[in-house]
């Protein structure tokens, strides 16, 4: 399986041409795999696949066993008619893949109590910041050093508070720069020594502005219309 293959072959319906992660962002993730060698990778949340076959496309490129998988879950694949699935077949990817049809709170902890380890990590599930963390709680657990996890959705004020959290109380997590700005990366680096009693505050008036301006652009405010009609008026000129 090549990367020309899955743009090829890979299908999202109209009204769901938003829902997969752009094209730069699984060309990131997929580099980021097939440069770092990463071997063990893991996905929360699916979609319609798009990130999950560029991960395996770089992993199978690292992996010498045949019978290598890529770990995906996901509870809702019924709302996308099964779509992922659709696309695994389409390039002879389903093998590949181990699908566990469950929330990642239900999953995760059986990973975790299996002793599993990976070391790439992409979370990218329910994007509450409750789900969030518990994700990376587990990710951190199921995490061998070294690793990277990744965030997608950074836009969104649940992702910038557990970035938030991270950079100030995850000391063995290093935050590493990457060049799009919804996708944040951290490499676990360290084992976790915090005391029992460790916690720093984390809130981020920064991100809640940020987030604020956003789901105004993407409302439908009387400033909004008379912003844009200024723009237009200017742009004639």
């Amino acid at each position: 399986m090549e990367i020309n293959d899955i743009k090829q072959n890979f299908f999202v319906p109209d009204h769901e041409k938003y829902t997969p992660v752009k094209d730069e962002e699984a060309e990131f993730m997929y580099q980021l795999i097939k440069d770092k060698n990463l071997k063990k990778t893991c996905e929360i949340g699916l979609g319609y696949g798009k990130s999950a076959l560029y991960i395996l496309c770089a992993a199978l490129k690292n992996n010498e066993d045949n019978n290598y998988k890529h770990i995906v879950m996901d509870p809702f694949q019924s709302k996308y008619e099964y779509g992922a699935i659709t696309n695994f077949k389409k390039v002879k990817a389903d093998q590949s893949i181990e699908f566990q049809e469950e929330y990642s709170h239900f999953v995760l902890p059986t990973l975790v109590k299996s002793e599993r380890k990976f070391d790439f990590i992409l979370i990218d599930g329910g994007h509450k910041y409750d789900d969030q963390f518990v994700d990376f709680y587990y990710s951190d657990l199921l995490a061998e050093n070294g690793a990277y996890i990744l965030l997608h959705d950074t836009w969104m004020r649940s992702t910038a508070l557990l970035i938030s959290y991270i950079k100030s109380n995850r000391k063995d997590y290093k935050h590493i720069h990457v060049p799009l700005r919804n996708l944040c990366l951290f490499q676990k680096i360290a084992p976790d020594n915090r005391d029992w009693l460790h916690f720093k505050e984390f809130y981020s008036l920064n991100s809640f502005f940020r987030y604020r301006f956003i789901m105004w652009l993407n409302g439908d405010s009387k400033l909004k219309k008379l912003l844009l009609k200024l723009k237009d008026s200017i742009t004639r000129k």
